[in-house]
């Protein structure tokens, strides 16, 4: 239920979804945005799966 009112505050541009993104990361450094979030060392981590 939070995680569906944040996407809707994202969306309605109530709040800056990038302010809260700490890395983006392409598809190929998958493992590193893995270890990045097991180490606790960002937010939220961005995945681009486009090149």
């Amino acid at each position: 239920r939070q995680c569906r009112m944040a996407l809707d505050m994202i969306a309605s541009g109530k709040i800056k979804g990038r302010k809260y993104v700490s890395s983006r990361l392409h598809l190929t450094d998958f493992i590193k945005a893995i270890e990045l979030a097991e180490q606790r060392k960002g937010l939220k981590i961005f995945i681009n799966p486009n090149p």
